[in-house]
């Protein structure tokens, strides 16, 4: 090892060479260096008036230095692992050095006998080797220049370091974003600073391998990174320490904190049990991570900030013995996240909105102007009206417009299914429930819908004994799977729809009444379409391009005879009706125009002869709009009086008008005391 070259110390000549080229140097030899970065490096530190012979360069404090690591979490995580890998196997006596963006030390990695040979230099970890701080140096034109450097004996600038030999290369890594394309990020570097020597080693060489290796695991851990910041479910990649053995949080996406329910901040090197309760809690958790076990959807319990819930962990172990790289991938959601993802995943979001909804009369115009106000809360909602009016439109749309929206939405025809299969559809079943049940199970459509709407199509057909157990599911927000041991909790917004005289139902003890009630918290009455026919041709002339489109014709014209037959229709299978005459019009006779001849041709093909409402007795009907019921009835007495004044006394046509059977309005009028 050899000496610090002092004046009164027995040197060779070399050193007096050395000494003597450097104080030439300073006497304007720098001017005549070949490498142009070099030169202009002096250049600076002579503009700034650097003292050469400064005792040793600037050393910054320990909060200063903790604020520095802080922000080379990761180029020190990587950085720390290659070296130490690699360092214990030199021969020759050399320090490697880790430095950050700005020429602070971060750490040294040599014997003692070195590490005390360069301190009596002022180097040590905090101090900086930036050119402000330590002039010319190998580190300070890396980090000026973002390339590699080296440089010996006279050609530093300060006096301290002219027995020395520095090898350093910068770990840089283009910016692949769209705003900053190609833009260059200094993260730091890695350097080897040697005694003195005119034969140059190829450390170097050594410096930009390590930092291009470093560079690259940078850059993949930023991809795989970015990769899993978009991924629904909670991410968090575990290292494990190679010395003490320690799980630590190397990185994560956003969306762990809103698995976990826990407030966002920066995990990255922290504890791992700063987010996972430490033993006795986790056990599960905390075996897994010790035993490398490779985990696929598996229901975790698992215990955070004191709080312990159900979880869907996935893991991925990997290790590489040979750098030391070990660790766990965590993949971790929770079942709400889970029913959302399924929900996606089989198509069962809504998709209509109220812009779907086609019309401009006042009647229509109203059910929409009630929906969209019981979209703005999270009562539940029963939609009646009668067979293809659209009440599965309105559903949807309401959803759409609630703040739900986001969350799943799904539909069960309560007709479809019979009672038995009904059971296991809505409520789900845990596995080996009966025979013939799936092997892990089923997730019925209650817990598919968690927080989002469950949109229950013709509840008039639900059998009783289910009506008491949805009933208790809308009071409790909780039910039993078949063969569980415990309740499953739910928070779902129902949407019921019928086409049924449901409070005719419930006085026949056909239908529960106290879950009607819990079901029209909000009721909407969805007009049929022989009450609007301003809308009819709307309609058709809507039904007419999409088919146009699907099939690549022009779309046809409605002849004005037409128009007027088509208004006149009854549309006892209202909007539905109107779309399927219009659609196979279109598809069987492609005509440039649609004419009487063409719809009534088409209705005897199909066998659906109608005639005009004019050869009707619905002629006589009134146009008026059917009042909409308010929030806590199905009907008032001012409507049933208007009712009675537009049909001129005759229950029967009002009872039509209202949407009820006559029975049902004498009950109404009776309850009500309306002397009719």
């Amino acid at each position: 090892m050899p000496a610090p070259i002092q004046a009164g110390t027995k040197t060779t000549m070399t050193d007096r060479i050395t000494m003597e080229n450097h104080r030439r140097n300073h006497e304007g030899g720098w001017q005549l260096f070949q490498d142009p970065a070099l030169r202009d490096s002096w250049g600076d530190c002579k503009k700034q008036a650097m003292v050469p012979d400064i005792s040793a360069p600037y050393l910054c404090g320990e909060q200063e230095f903790f604020s520095i690591k802080e922000n080379t979490k990761k180029l020190y995580a990587y950085s720390n692992r290659l070296i130490n890998s690699i360092y214990h196997w030199s021969v020759r006596p050399l320090a490697y050095v880790m430095v950050d963006g700005h020429g602070f030390i971060l750490k040294l990695y040599c014997g003692e006998e070195i590490r005390g040979w360069l301190e009596e230099r002022g180097i040590r970890e905090r101090c900086s080797l930036a050119e402000e701080h330590a002039g010319t140096t190998a580190f300070s034109l890396g980090i000026k220049y973002k390339r590699p450097f080296r440089t010996t004996g006279s050609e530093h600038y300060l006096s301290k370091f002219i027995d020395m030999t520095m090898y350093f290369a910068p770990c840089v890594l283009e910016d692949n974003s769209r705003e900053r394309f190609g833009e260059l990020e200094l993260l730091g570097g890695i350097g080897i600073i040697t005694p003195r020597t005119d034969r140059f080693e190829d450390y170097l060489a050594t410096v930009i391998t390590m930092c291009k290796e470093v560079c690259l695991h940078l850059d993949m851990v930023n991809t795989f990174y970015n990769f899993y910041m978009s991924e629904t479910m909670g991410y968090i990649c575990v290292d494990i320490d190679e010395r003490t053995r320690r799980p630590y949080c190397l990185y994560h996406n956003s969306n762990i904190f809103n698995v976990l329910g826990i407030p966002f901040s920066d995990l990255c090197f922290k504890s791992l049990s700063t987010v996972f309760d430490p033993l006795p809690a986790n056990r599960e958790f905390w075996q897994v991570l010790s035993s490398n076990e490779y985990l696929h959807n598996a229901s975790i319990s698992l215990s955070i900030q004191g709080v312990t819930r159900q979880y869907i962990v996935s893991t991925m172990p990997y290790r590489q013995v040979s750098v030391g790289y070990e660790g766990m991938r965590f993949f971790i959601s929770n079942k709400e996240q889970v029913s959302s993802f399924v929900s996606r995943q089989i198509g069962n979001n809504a998709i209509m909105t109220f812009g779907n909804i086609i019309g401009q009369s006042r009647e229509i115009k109203q059910s929409i102007r009630y929906a969209r106000k019981y979209a703005e809360f999270d009562n539940n909602v029963l939609i009646m009206g009668e067979s293809g009016v659209g009440k599965d439109i309105f559903a949807q749309a309401i959803h759409n417009a609630s703040s739900r929206r986001d969350r799943p939405f799904i539909a069960v025809n309560c007709a479809t299914f019979p009672r038995d299969l009904m059971v296991s559809e809505l409520f789900g079943y845990e596995q080996g429930a009966f025979t013939g049940s799936k092997k892990n199970g089923n997730t019925g459509k209650l817990e598919l819908a968690n927080t989002g709407t469950l949109f229950l199509d013709e509840i008039g057909t639900l059998p009783l004994d289910l009506q008491a157990i949805l009933l208790r599911v809308l009071e409790t927000k909780r039910f039993m799977k078949l063969g569980a041991s415990k309740e499953t909790s739910v928070d779902v917004r129902i949407i019921a729809a019928t086409n049924a005289d449901i409070l005719e139902m419930v006085s026949q003890k056909s239908f529960r009444g106290d879950l009607y009630f819990r079901l029209s918290a909000f009721v909407l009455n969805i007009p049929p379409l022989r009450k609007r026919r301003e809308d009819v041709v709307l309609l058709a002339n809507h039904f007419i391009s999409r088919v146009a489109r699907r099939i690549h014709i022009t779309p046809p014209q409605i002849a004005d005879d037409a128009v007027i037959y088509l208004s006149q229709l009854p549309w006892k299978g209202n909007v539905r009706e109107l779309q399927n005459l219009m659609e196979g019009i279109v598809q069987i006779y492609s005509p440039s125009v649609i004419t009487v001849n063409h719809i009534t041709d088409y209705l005897n093909v199909i066998g659906a002869v109608q005639h005009p409402a004019s050869e009707l007795e619905e002629d006589a009907e009134p146009k008026a709009a059917s009042p909409q019921p308010d929030d806590t009835s199905s009907l008032t007495r001012d409507a049933i009086l208007h009712a009675l004044k537009e049909c001129r006394g005759n229950k029967s046509r009002a009872a039509e008008y209202l949407g009820v059977s006559r029975k049902t309005l004498y009950k109404w009028m009776r309850r009500l005391q309306v002397l009719g």
